[in-house]
Formats: C-alpha cells, sequence, structure tokens
C-alpha cells in the first residue's frame, strides 16, 4: 500500500511519486490527518505543474472515499488529469478540477469510476467530483476495430457502466437520508469507416 501524506507536486510520500511506484495491485491512499475532511479544500489540494504519470499497471486503487482530497491540476498545462492504459483500476472518492483537457481519460477496459457518495467518510464518499476541465469530465476512448477482411470493417461494442447517487444532504447534518445507489449501462459502439 502506497500513502500519499502531503499536497506536493512531486517527491517522497505525493500522488506523484505514489502514481510512479505503483505496480500491480497497488493501493494509493491518503494520509487521514493531512486529508482530513474537517480541513479546507485549498488545504487538502495537489497541484501538479505537469502531467501525472500514467496509470499503466494492472488493478491499481486510488482511495480518497475516507478524506478530502482535490487534485486541482489549472497550472499542469494541455495535459489530461488521470490518464487510465492499464485494465481493472479504480478511482474512488476525488475530487478533480481544473485540467486543461479531461479530468480522467480512460484509454482501458474493466476500471470503476466512482460508487456510492453516502459509503466512505470523506467528502466525495466512494464518489468522484470532477469539474472545470476543458474536454470533458472523464473521456473514454481506445475501442478497438476489428476488420474481417480488405473491404469489411467490423466494430466492436465495449459496455461501460456508469455509479452514481441521488444528491443527499451534507454528512454533517444527523437528519440527512442516503438516497438509493442508481446504476446506469449503457452500450457503446464505434465505427471506422474507410
Amino acid at each position: 500500500q502506497l500513502k500519499v501524506k502531503n499536497t506536493n507536486d512531486g517527491g517522497p510520500n505525493s500522488l506523484r511519486g505514489a502514481l510512479f511506484l505503483a505496480g500491480e495491485g497497488s493501493v494509493i491512499t491518503f494520509d487521514e490527518t493531512v486529508f482530513s475532511s474537517s480541513r479546507s479544500e485549498f488545504d487538502t489540494t495537489i497541484r501538479p505543474i505537469t502531467a501525472l504519470p500514467n496509470v499503466d499497471k494492472t488493478g491499481i486503487v486510488i482511495d480518497a472515499s475516507g478524506v478530502r482530497a482535490t487534485v486541482n491540476g489549472a497550472l499542469a498545462g494541455d495535459v489530461n488529469g488521470l490518464i487510465l492504459k492499464s485494465n481493472g483500476n479504480s478511482i474512488k472518492g476525488l475530487a478533480i478540477t481544473g485540467f486543461a483537457r479531461s479530468g480522467i481519460r480512460v484509454e482501458s477496459s474493466g476500471n470503476t469510476l466512482g460508487g456510492d457518495r453516502s459509503v466512505g467518510g470523506g467528502a466525495n464518499g466512494n464518489g468522484l467530483r470532477i469539474s472545470g476541465c476543458g474536454s470533458a469530465g472523464i473521456e473514454i476512448t481506445g475501442t478497438r476495430i476489428l476488420r474481417a477482411s480488405s473491404s469489411t470493417t467490423v466494430r466492436q461494442e465495449q459496455r461501460f457502466q456508469i455509479l452514481s447517487s441521488a444528491p443527499t444532504a451534507p454528512k454533517a447534518s444527523s437528519s440527512a437520508t442516503p438516497q438509493p445507489s442508481r446504476q446506469n449501462s449503457f452500450t457503446i459502439a464505434l465505427v471506422r469507416r474507410r
């Protein structure tokens, strides 16, 4: 397990460092004191000044579900926030803001993005908050095209699932009643024509 223990852009115990060191199946979490939900968003924001390392090992989990952690890319230039190049990764609880391109770019399959906001003690629960990014909050790309013969193009459908929950009252309110989670599934088919 790798733990992010500061809001620095690089160096030991930073998000950049954890992404660089992450291997297959690594879990990246955030220090509960530094990224406490009782601290301001300003105090719990990581501000990269260049592109973050790609998530390119299978099964990496980035878990901010118990804390308040924001990655603000306003200073990073013309880049995406997190790029998922490997399969089976999970991102939950994180806020991603201010990137010139997409907050998350998915170039792989079998990834889980977000979840039930009423689960987890952090500002977003298991959910994600992506805002103020130039191209898209989440960009899904990389659908493969299969060619049956030199004159025929076959499309390959990819299935994606979006997990969301209805807005709830702030967690500090004892009268907050979580709304049931909703699951929306859909299929995307891309066809490349000659």
